[in-house]
């Protein structure tokens, strides 16, 4: 008895760090190429998809599904309901091999359209409870029932005449992740591996390269997962991968609160477990202020190209007449504005990656083991100029991968409430005034009210989502002067000497096979296809362990230290 105690109190000490393991490893995602001969399978699948979506009654019967069932149930619910149309009929027709795994990724698209449909309805209902307006009570109770929300989906469904059902098409997304191995696998943690149909009828195996650029944070030897395809839609076709990430342990230390903002971008504080708080508040850097002036600047172009092709508009529609050189002006125009659109959107993806690694730096330099931020689904524009929802995935994505925490908290009263009495303040300029003479910067007063509310974050444990809380630290006392400017962040350096180590240490492996070092010119995976066989059209090859001449050590060197090139080992 005593020896089965100690192998049951074992097994639970392993369960519980294999646990605290998991909440170390995170997943990554990483833009890949489309390869060319899947194109018509997935054109193929996204027909039949809308196929089945537009048929009312196989959608009202879809509808009678019970959503909540295991993938592998509703699977088999679903193919006893449209199987003869879909899986059957794709094998009788030969368009593609193994047809039944091919259809679990069907099965599991519809199934995800099926869940999000349920959750429109749930915020239908919620609207209906409030007669139809998005107020605060709403969103409170949203949050309170974990209603999936946001301000532009509520906005959407206020808009609706009756309760929304499934889509009758829909953007098909081409997993192989629910594709078994006799379809598809990963060959050596770098190459895709896939079945497709030859002309004479039989199959072949297809290898497709996976590349990894050396910015992401892909870890050496960590497992790739499947590919899944799909269309933007501009109609460019892209895939996704993900890779295993392993965090640092997290660990309890100060807690660190940003406000996002469109005048200062960020503003940063935080506070010690005693109840002391961050003596000065910091903002954006001046490299960030300019990026974000250009934003402005693209902006104010676009509008006026947009403005001019407006006025054309309305002269076509009252002209019988339409001079050449108007309409040639009017496409070179529309042009402009397709690319000042791209060029905002790298931008603002760029402003989002600087922004994450300043607020990065920032809680190491203060011993921030967590970090809250507030809770702004409610808010408008989570695409728009203010891109605060990519901003905060950024940030969210970048600390969790460093080993910090990051929470989120009820954004209710932040920039107007006292940190220790809770009386609402009055707005003086971009300061908050209270009746005792208190004066605080609203949005320094935004992060000294966040860090002494509950953060919540979502985290996956095995196949079960649990919501973790954590409790902030109560401010003891407010200082009787506060810095009148906050400290502005400042560029943080070139990560040459990173890269350069990161070539130094490939270079060092030691093991007993040839290592390869390739470096590719960037471009699609497809690019480096060959006759069907893995071939990188390389800038520079370096085979053997320190074998490499200085000459072409040096070149690689210049070469992907200062530009954009796929960087990776083979063993």
């Amino acid at each position: 008895m005593i020896k089965l105690k100690k192998k049951l109190i074992m097994r639970i000490i392993e369960n519980i760090k294999s646990e605290e393991k998991q909440l170390m490893k995170h997943k990554l995602a990483y833009k890949i190429g489309f390869p060319e001969n899947l194109k018509e399978i997935y054109e193929y699948l996204q027909l039949e998809l809308n196929r089945v979506l537009s048929n009312d009654e196989t959608r009202k019967a879809i509808e009678g599904l019970d959503s909540t069932l295991l993938k592998a149930k509703y699977w088999k619910e679903l193919r006893n309901l449209i199987g003869e149309d879909t899986q059957y009929k794709w094998k009788r027709e030969n368009r593609m091999p193994n047809p039944a795994w091919y259809f679990c990724s069907f099965a599991e698209q519809i199934r995800q359209i099926h869940k999000g449909s349920k959750d429109q309805i749930k915020l239908y209902q919620a609207l209906q409870l409030f007669n139809n307006k998005a107020s605060s009570e709403f969103y409170q109770y949203c949050i309170d029932n974990n209603i999936k929300f946001s301000r532009t989906k509520a906005q959407n469904m206020q808009r609706c005449k009756e309760e929304p059902g499934l889509p009758k098409e829909a953007r098909f997304v081409l997993d192989f992740a629910f594709i078994n191995k006799q379809a598809s696998y990963i060959y050596d943690n770098s190459i895709f591996k896939y079945l497709i149909n030859k002309e004479d009828g039989t199959t072949e195996w297809y290898s497709f390269p996976i590349l990894i650029h050396s910015s992401s944070r892909y870890q050496s030897g960590a497992r790739i997962s499947k590919p899944k395809f799909s269309r933007d839609k501009n109609g460019n076709y892209y895939g996704v991968i993900a890779f295993d990430y392993e965090g640092k342990d997290f660990e309890d230390g100060n807690i660190g609160a940003i406000d996002l903002g469109k005048i200062n971008l960020y503003t940063f504080s935080y506070i010690k477990p005693d109840g002391t708080y961050s003596k000065d508040y910091y903002k954006h850097s001046k490299y960030l202020d300019r990026l974000n002036k250009k934003v402005d600047s693209l902006y104010l172009d676009r509008n006026i190209l947009i403005e001019k092709n407006k006025e054309v508009d309305r002269l076509f529609l009252y002209s019988d007449y339409i001079p050449k050189e108007a309409l040639l002006k009017w496409k070179k125009r529309s042009g402009h504005i397709e690319r000042i659109n791209t060029k905002i959107s790298n931008l603002k993806e760029t402003i989002a990656m600087h922004m994450a690694n300043e607020i990065l730096e920032l809680c190491q330099a203060n011993n921030c083991t967590t970090l809250f931020m507030e809770e702004l689904n409610w808010l408008e524009s989570t695409g728009g100029k203010w891109n605060h929802n990519a901003q905060q995935s950024a940030i969210s994505r970048i600390l969790i991968t460093h080993g910090i925490e990051v929470y989120k908290v009820n954004a209710k009263n932040t920039s107007k409430e006292h940190p220790i009495t809770g009386e609402l303040g009055k707005v003086s300029g971009r300061d908050i005034v209270w009746s005792n003479g208190d004066r605080l910067n609203r949005d320094y007063l935004s992060t000294l009210n966040q860090v002494q509310r509950t953060g919540k974050k979502k985290e996956k444990q095995g196949n079960r989502i649990r919501t973790k809380k954590k409790n902030g630290y109560k401010i003891t006392k407010l200082r009787d002067k506060h810095s009148s400017t906050p400290k502005q962040m400042k560029k943080k350096k070139s990560n040459r000497k990173e890269k350069i180590a990161l070539i130094n240490s490939l270079l060092n492996k030691n093991n007993n096979r040839t290592n390869q070092m390739v470096l590719v010119r960037t471009g699609s995976s497809e690019q480096l296809l060959n006759d069907n066989n893995l071939v990188p059209t390389c800038s520079y090859l370096i085979v053997e362990d320190k074998e490499t001449t200085k000459e072409t050590y040096n070149s690689m060197l210049c070469r992907f230290v200062n530009k954009k090139q796929y960087l990776y080992s083979l063993n």
